[in-house]
């Protein structure tokens, strides 16, 4: 099985497994993220074998300007996953959307050193009123993102880019 498709379904189980956390954490002030983000790094750490030249897969700067993904784990001298991750909060309610669909635009003009990488964009969020956002957003994500229904009334959405 191809490591996208291997890495896709350890996703699903992890946000699975955790989707009544889910459904209460997006209720809190201040968001989730760095909790998602920490959780999702040690699952795939016991599932997969990693080469870990850096300190930590979390918030690495592979942009080239200053900016951090939400997470970068060597699979392999060779093989790289980036990730970006966007977890639905009630502060971040009006910008979830939009925030997904720019998480993708990022991925999508990485430098060229990560042409060999894999680019994976994920959101996490519960059911959703679509007449609060712009259209052209949620068409966005729709056309792009594949979207999974979680236990809890969750939702996981998924890209590879």
């Amino acid at each position: 099985m191809p490591i996208e498709e291997q890495i896709s379904a350890s996703i699903y189980e992890w946000a699975e497994v955790n989707a009544d956390k889910m459904e209460i954490l997006y209720q809190f002030k201040g968001g989730w993220e760095i909790w998602a983000q920490c959780e999702i790094a040690l699952f795939l750490y016991n599932k997969f074998t990693f080469h870990y030249n850096i300190p930590a897969p979390r918030e690495e700067k592979v942009y080239g300007n200053g900016q951090r993904c939400d997470l970068y784990i060597p699979f392999s001298e060779n093989q790289k996953m980036i990730m970006e991750l966007k977890c639905f909060s009630i502060q971040n309610e009006q910008n979830f959307f939009k925030n997904l669909r720019n998480d993708y635009l990022k991925l999508s003009r990485l430098p060229r050193r990560h042409t060999n990488d894999l680019k994976i964009s994920i959101g996490l969020f519960p059911p959703v009123n679509e007449t609060k956002w712009d259209p052209d957003e949620m068409a966005f994500v729709k056309g792009h993102y594949d979207i999974l229904p979680l236990q809890n009334n969750m939702n996981l959405a998924w890209c590879v880019i």
